[in-house]
């Protein structure tokens, strides 16, 4: 277990888990999170050394660009990014795009089950093709490492993102959060539901050599 040698910033939490060193952040936007995290291990930079680094970063937005400089940052103070906890739909299509792992509530589920603990912030990911006649019932984001076959029912009070050809329905934001987003590499299909009665916007989003389709609420 990897233990602190400095007191860590008040919006820093730091906790050995294993071989891995859990940094969870408690700021509002990724500039604040950079100058403590940054600041903190170069302070601790000949101390953690060679670590496995677990970011928590709650709901903090997350870009290519910025997780780009995390991963980098760690790998030049020779430490490893081995893991992206987090709430932000956008930071869990950034870290999946980087191919950094993210959390998964199936791994975690049956010691949250005797915590009595609920999973309905993180993002449940499923790392198979979901074929015709499954139905996928989620309360937070659900991402998919694989196709979505016709006749495969996906819903989300989140949002949901294939990282393969999406040919079934699915129901995002199914509790009325009109920030949620349906997006994946491929979209085969006319069943959609977004919440809401407004216009939906589809944009694309850059990948690492693809482009990720994404429909959202265009709010007024």
């Amino acid at each position: 277990m990897v233990q602190n040698k400095m007191t860590a910033p008040s919006n820093l939490s730091i906790k050995g888990k294993g071989e891995n060193l859990v940094i969870t952040s408690h700021h509002q936007e990724f500039s604040g999170f950079w100058i403590d995290f940054s600041h903190y291990l170069l302070e601790n930079e000949s101390f953690l050394q060679k670590a496995h680094i677990v970011l928590d970063t709650r709901d903090i937005p997350i870009n290519s660009k910025e997780m780009f400089k995390v991963r980098d940052f760690l790998l030049e103070h020779q430490m490893t990014l081995v893991q992206i906890n987090s709430t932000n739909t956008m930071t869990n299509i950034t870290a999946g795009l980087l191919g950094i792992r993210l959390f998964d509530v199936n791994q975690a589920s049956k010691s949250e089950q005797k915590l009595g603990s609920k999973s309905s912030d993180r993002a449940v990911i499923l790392r198979k093709t979901i074929r015709s006649g499954t139905v996928i019932d989620e309360s937070c984001d659900v991402i998919i490492m694989g196709d979505v076959n016709p006749g495969a029912v996906i819903r989300s009070d989140g949002s949901i993102i294939v990282w393969g050809k999406l040919q079934g329905e699915v129901h995002a934001g199914r509790s009325g959060n009109v920030k949620s987003l349906v997006c994946a590499l491929e979209l085969n299909t006319t069943n959609i539901i977004l919440p809401g009665i407004n216009r939906i916007r589809e944009e694309t989003r850059p990948g690492s050599q693809k482009l990720l389709t994404c429909l959202k609420i265009q709010l007024k």
